[in-house]
């Protein structure tokens, strides 16, 4: 993805002079995230010792930036009470970057053995609804809230107790 996106931004800046790096930049994002995961992963498969460690960190970086994206977001619609942006000029791209990024918090949540994980995904869900929301971007509004919909259904039926109060019907 990163050679297609910087490959692509180079023809445009040499067919059009509008472009001003729109595709470039995240092309140099998408490069970055794969170093990043290759090494994880290299390091995940290759350290036994740190396999815990590893994962509570990228647990822990995953919801520091959900934090951080949740309040920078509620921030923005505050200041200035158009759509939430974030750092880029779209409001669409940026719903959609949320997005994945929330769901990927959840479902690492979800399959990692936090006793509270129930709870967690439940209000990370919630505030990335909001937060979706306040992007105004209607696609994103209905795909994430199914999204959140199925894995808080997904938490729901795998809770003990609900399953039980379920079957009795």
């Amino acid at each position: 993805m990163s050679i297609l996106y910087t490959i692509w931004s180079l023809l445009c800046e040499m067919v059009s002079y509008n472009a001003q790096g729109t595709l470039f930049t995240p092309g140099k994002r998408w490069f970055v995230a794969a170093v990043i995961s290759w090494y994880a992963v290299w390091l995940y498969n290759h350290d036994s010792a740190q396999r815990a460690l590893i994962r509570r960190y990228c647990i822990f970086s995953l919801l520091s930036a959900f934090i951080i994206a949740s309040i920078y977001g509620i921030w923005q619609y505050i200041e200035t009470s158009d759509r939430i942006v974030f750092a880029m000029n779209r409001a669409t791209g940026a719903a959609y970057q949320y997005s994945a990024l929330s769901l990927v918090l959840m479902a690492v949540t979800l399959w990692d053995r936090l006793s509270l994980k129930k709870y967690f995904i439940f209000t990370s869900g919630l505030l990335s609804i909001y937060v979706i929301f306040l992007t105004e971007t209607r696609s994103a509004m209905v795909i994430h809230t199914l999204a959140v919909s199925m894995l808080i259904l997904n938490v729901v039926f795998k809770c003990k107790k609900l399953k039980s109060w379920y079957l009795s019907f």
